[in-house]
């Protein structure tokens, strides 16, 4: 066996990731007639490959004709078993005859198997999926996405923070490029604080690439705007948010993700993302409590949990803002700044939408918008936010969530 890179790899912990090529035409093809070219098609790389339930594999063929590689022949790739998905289904193959897709393998741990299949011959591929390791960073192909597997039910992550700009994928033409300063940094603390007060890991998911090559909390077509590797980069992402998840509710039964973001508005405050609207949020509590606020938010599951009314769990004294505005943060929605009026204000994005509770699901989600004064534009800053932060998620979950985990020294706001 060799080791390649170039899809989901861990780094600082053993590689496990085994990468088997095997070449070699497939068995049983027809008899040809004379004058009639010979097309052959076999697996050239990525086949008997080991990933994390959810990540990358790179099934790649090659077709040849009389031995000569065939250009722009359009392979179709299809899941057959493990209920996986492939990014792209319809490829053509280029110069060298060659044609690869990303394959994400499917929830369960175990062998699941592919089909590449051209005209009437085809090729098997096989992929081997196994649970993550609690505390194992695994990286996505070139290293556009990072996961950092936990134990707690909660998933941090940070989708705008990247830095890596690499020439081969074009600059996006169209959306914010602008980069959330210091939220990869702010993210990763937060998590260690989580760490620190617990014991245990959280999960966390990192988005290494620019916003201006890749915005992944936007749907695909805004988000990559064409650029196959950012479009891999985009699944890769989300996909491995999807792993936390399973994960989260498979040995929680739920969870909760904080998407973090950064905002640059002039009014220096944080902003909470419950997939509610300004006007949602100016509405009085009483109409607030009307179940089909919580229904359209992305905190749906800790609405039908709580034994406490949907306006309190968004903004009263027990509420994440109200948490934040205790230890010293000013937020919005929070009791003593219930709404944002007629001011700017982020609901939520895609994140949001994709992995929290409003369309099914057990993981509630609320994103993040952190001002830069006082909360991101230091070091010392970021970690003292961290701190405030990490206490606030676990009382503000052992209050609503079934899903709370142990907290050894978290100090409750007002507690002296």
């Amino acid at each position: 066996m060799t080791r390649r890179a170039g899809f989901l790899r861990r780094r600082s912990f053993p590689i496990f990731i085994a990468c088997a090529l095997e070449i070699g035409a497939c068995a049983g093809n027809p008899p040809v007639e004379p004058g009639v070219p010979v097309l052959r098609v076999e697996s050239f790389a990525g086949n008997g490959d080991t990933t994390i339930t959810g990540g990358g594999l790179a099934p790649t063929v090659r077709v040849t004709r009389d031995g000569v590689p065939a250009a722009g022949v359009a392979v179709r790739f299809n899941v057959v078993a493990g209920e996986g998905e492939v990014a792209r289904h319809l490829v053509s193959t280029g110069p060298d005859g060659a044609a690869s897709t990303l394959w994400l393998l499917g929830p369960n741990a175990g062998v699941q198997r592919l089909v590449a299949t051209v005209e009437a011959e085809s090729v098997e591929f096989s992929g081997t999926a196994r649970r993550p390791d609690d505390g194992t960073a695994y990286f996505a192909r070139n290293d556009f996405a990072e996961y950092v597997a936990g134990q707690l039910p909660i998933i941090i992550s940070a989708g705008h923070g990247g830095n890596l700009q690499p020439s081969q994928i074009p600059d996006r033409t169209f959306g914010t490029t602008v980069q959330d300063l210091n939220t990869e940094d702010l993210a990763r603390r937060i998590a260690a604080e989580l760490q620190r007060l617990t014991g245990q890991r959280p999960h966390l998911v990192i988005s290494h690439l620019h916003r201006r090559k890749l915005d992944p909390n936007r749907e695909i077509v805004e988000a990559a705007q064409g650029s196959v590797l950012a479009e891999n980069a985009w699944f890769e992402y989300h996909a491995f948010i999807e792993t936390a998840s399973r994960a989260v509710t498979r040995e929680h039964g739920g969870g909760f993700l904080l998407d973090v973001h950064g905002h640059g508005r002039e009014i220096q405050r944080l902003e909470l993302g419950y997939l509610l609207s300004s006007s949602d949020l100016n509405q009085p509590d009483a109409i607030l409590d009307e179940p089909r606020f919580a229904a359209s938010s992305s905190i749906r599951k800790m609405g039908e949990i709580s034994t406490l009314p949907f306006s309190a769990i968004v903004r009263g004294d027990l509420g994440l803002g109200s948490l934040l505005v205790a230890r010293g943060y000013p937020a919005v929605p929070s009791a003593s700044d219930p709404a944002p009026g007629s001011a700017p204000y982020f609901t939520g994005g895609y994140t949001t939408v994709r992995h929290g509770s409003r369309d099914g699901g057990s993981v509630d989600a609320i994103q993040l918008e952190a001002n830069r004064e006082g909360v991101r534009d230091t070091a010392e800053n970021r970690q003292r936010f961290a701190e405030a932060m990490a206490e606030a998620i676990l009382e503000h979950l052992s209050v609503h969530s079934a899903n709370a985990p142990a907290a050894s020294s978290v100090v409750l706001a007002g507690t002296p």
